[in-house]
């Protein structure tokens, strides 16, 4: 008989523990039944002139900006991963670290600097003058193309840390087996490394393309119209919420098209290696001007997408610290902190709920349901603000009608507009953060730990609080880590749902800058990288342990 057909036992209380899950699976999907609903509405009275001035535009652009931006980090990230991997050289230990710290910098903080940079009164145009002694025509950086540049310097290192961890993890064999056929090292990474690394460069593509796409401060910034900014514009400046559910499943389709097309040439690709344990690649030194080239080709895109910005941001903050006191920073400081604990709390806890409940029930149903409920981080945070906000106004609304029903006091709005309607998107932008490491946490812990409780009339919480929990506080904490940091970061979910006159960090800077005060803006921007630079050194520590082993 399969023990999984008597084990678990079941134990006091456990069905309620199964209905929580399942109803927690059901609030994670709102927003996407919330859009796809939406559709059978029909569009909203401003559909027609979106449709005929602004959506190709739209359509355009974001294409545009997916296929230039991917093309990009490839440029950057590829032959980086592969040099740090395989090369001695100087410098190679520190660039290996710095190459992937630029992810600590959001996309529209390093929009708003190099504007900043190229601007007329900027570093760029002030030197040309002051060496040359004349002016020159304006640099204009504000269009898709910069936007494309500036969104690869932030983004290639999702490609380069998947490449690099491919790169490490299995190739010698492949391409000592390729030398000994005569090819040279040159001619085994076209022929042999590349397309084996392929469906982890297409899975680091996807991930840049679903951050394209999911982007407001920079496009908005560079004055390039995309479906994000159209999602604003049909809500803010239409007041038209039929025609910004539209562009949010437009938005949405495209972004399942990714997935699908990532899993479809994913699944296509099968690699099998006679060796039992790949040791890692020895890497050899370089000669004099081959090893000054790749240290360049690796400092090029640190340089550009860390050091510059980064020094920017400190030269404007010396420059105006004293504007911090005027934007009431320690307040907005403490909302964003305490906002992002919150939710990573709540991220975390469903976590528990969920694979805490998968793991006493082997069901293949409900772990497609679970997958479900974390499909969230793959969704723009444009598109799940609409898809929190239209049910959470119809609940509002309904309560209020229900309650003067009854003669008394209109409650006002208890979720739109709130802080708690805040941490619940959230919950669902960022689930998928916390619930990979706390799953990667399960699966180290014995089944037969949970079979000795069951055994011994344990209830589910006593397993879960008393057992699990403690073995898996590296996890959690990793967990409230990373989705603590990626909330600090957010930007178009908060701008829509956030309550009147509340400030995150990233609201603030984005806004700050709009509005052309750059000293001010950089004090905000400066912590959220600081806090970025935490999880992104600690997945750096874990490549290269990994790698050694």
């Amino acid at each position: 008989m399969n023990r999984h057909q008597i084990w678990p036992l079941p134990g006091k209380g456990y069905n309620l523990w199964i209905i929580a899950a399942l109803a927690t699976i059901l609030l994670m999907g709102v927003p996407v039944y919330t859009i796809v609903t939406g559709l059978f509405k029909g569009p909203g009275p401003s559909w027609p002139h979106l449709q005929q001035y602004l959506l190709p535009d739209y359509i355009g652009n974001s294409l545009l900006l997916v296929l230039g931006t991917g093309a990009l980090t490839l440029l950057w990230g590829v032959p980086t991963a592969w040099l740090v991997s395989t090369a001695q050289f100087p410098g190679r230990r520190l660039l290996e670290w710095l190459l992937i710290m630029p992810l600590s910098i959001p996309t529209y903080i390093m929009a708003f600097t190099y504007a900043g940079i190229f601007d007329y009164t900027g570093f760029i145009q002030t030197a040309i003058r002051q060496l040359l002694g004349t002016e020159i025509q304006h640099i204009d950086i504000l269009n898709i193309y910069g936007v494309m540049v500036i969104m690869s310097l932030a983004l290639y290192p999702y490609v380069y840390v998947i490449a690099r961890t491919a790169f490490l993890a299995r190739f010698r064999s492949l391409i000592e087996a390729s030398q000994t056929l005569g090819a040279s090292r040159a001619r085994s990474f076209f022929r042999v490394v590349l397309p084996v690394a392929r469906p982890g460069l297409v899975a680091g593509i996807a991930l840049v393309s679903m951050e394209v796409l999911n982007d407001y401060g920079a496009v908005k910034y560079f004055g390039v119209p995309t479906f994000t900014t159209g999602i604003f514009r049909s809500w803010f400046a239409y007041e038209d919420i039929q025609a910004a559910i539209y562009l949010s499943s437009l938005l949405l389709v495209a972004v399942f098209l990714i997935l699908f097309l990532e899993k479809k040439q994913r699944g296509q690709e099968r690699f099998h290696s006679n060796v039992t344990v790949e040791r890692p690649l020895d890497r050899h030194k370089l000669a004099r001007i081959p090893a000054v080239l790749a240290t360049l080709c690796c400092a090029i895109p640190v340089l550009l997408g860390l050091l510059i910005p980064v020094l920017q941001l400190l030269l404007w903050g010396v420059s105006g610290y004293e504007s911090a006191a005027h934007i009431d920073f320690i307040n907005t400081v403490v909302n964003s902190f305490l906002l992002a604990l919150a939710a990573a709390v709540s991220c975390v806890l469903v976590s528990l709920l969920l694979l805490s409940v998968s793991r006493m029930r082997k069901n293949s149903i409900y772990h497609s349901l679970m997958k479900f409920a974390t499909m969230g981080y793959a969704i723009p945070g444009a598109v799940i603000a609409i898809g929190v906000l239209v049910p959470f106004l119809f609940l509002d609304k309904s309560t209020i009608a229900m309650v003067t029903a009854f003669g008394w006091e209109n409650p006002g709005l208890i979720l739109t507009g709130t802080v708690l309607g805040l941490i619940f998107a959230f919950t669902v932008r960022f689930l998928a953060v916390a619930f990979n490491p706390v799953e990667s946490g399960f699966e180290k812990i014995s089944q037969t730990v949970d079979e000795a409780a069951s055994i011994l009339q344990a209830s589910h919480w006593k397993r879960l609080s008393q057992i699990n929990m403690p073995l898996l506080r590296g996890a959690l904490g990793t967990a409230l880590l990373l989705v603590f940091v990626d909330i600090l970061k957010e930007l178009p979910l908060t701008l829509i749902l956030r309550p009147f006159n509340f400030h995150t960090l990233a609201t603030r800077s984005f806004e700050l800058a709009s509005d052309e005060q750059m000293a001010a803006a950089s004090i905000p921007s400066l912590v959220i990288i600081l806090a970025g630079i935490i999880p992104v050194y600690i997945l750096n520590i874990l490549i290269t342990r990994k790698s050694r082993q």
